[in-house]
């Protein structure tokens, strides 16, 4: 009877163990295979710095002169309905400019912040490389994502609700529609490289390292057993 226990709950673990979701990346590399994959990061990094710089730092300023000139317009204008157009204007650009720098974009640094790490192992870049190349395709595939565009198509009716509620409404249509254009446009700039680098790098790699888990059947007192790696 207790060998008939023995062998069932056998079963079940390599009934268990066979029913686990395969391993999310394979063995961990050679440091040799390590190190050419962070070679790919780094230069794919490198290669998208100054577009996506010119990115960040392109609609930034564009954002700050809007700020800048809807700003004093608003305080120079003597009728109260195109102050208030003015106003609205500049606060919609400062808005803008701040989330531009609370998110700004990962590759606009290329691979500097993976170099600069320093007493870290060359698998822990090849992490933070990986992060920094998803987090750069991730913005990337913001201008097809319609939350992104929703959100600013959203932004700017409220912009446009303001006016409204303190100004003249019908300046809150060319209000409107300019900001959604303007949003559109900083969506649709984004540099798109980073996409196709991700995609050549599991194309060439496979999945990305990422956390390493494993597992395998060992022997046990009472039959098999499952050990992972984690």
């Amino acid at each position: 009877m207790a060998e008939g226990s023995r062998r069932c709950k056998s079963l079940l673990v390599v009934f268990a163990a066979l029913s686990l979701p395969a391993p999310l990346a394979a063995a961990p590399e050679t440091a040799a295979d390590i190190a050419e994959r962070l070679s790919f990061v780094e230069t794919r990094l490198d290669a998208g710095r100054d577009r996506a710089a010119l990115w960040q730092t392109g609609w930034s300023a564009a954002y700050a002169a809007v700020a800048l000139g809807q700003g004093a317009l608003a305080l120079t204008e003597n009728d109260r309905d195109n102050q208030v157009a003015n106003g609205v204007g500049a606060l919609r650009a400062v808005t803008a400019f701040t989330l531009l720098q609370l998110r700004p974009h990962p590759g606009r640094k290329g691979a500097d912040p993976v170099r600069a790490m320093a007493r870290v192992s060359d698998a822990d870049r090849l992490l933070a490389a990986e992060a920094l190349l998803a987090g750069s395709a991730r913005r990337a595939g913001e201008r097809y994502s319609p939350r992104r565009h929703l959100i600013n198509v959203g932004m700017n009716l409220a912009f446009g609700g303001m006016i409204c509620a303190f100004g003249d409404c019908s300046d809150a249509p060319l209000s409107i529609l300019i900001g959604i254009a303007g949003g559109e446009a900083a969506l649709w700039s984004l540099p798109k490289q980073p996409l196709h680098d991700q995609r050549a790098y599991r194309r060439r790699f496979g999945p990305a390292t990422g956390p390493r888990i494993s597992w395998e059947l060992v022997p046990t007192v009472q039959g098999l057993g499952v050990r992972g790696r984690f």
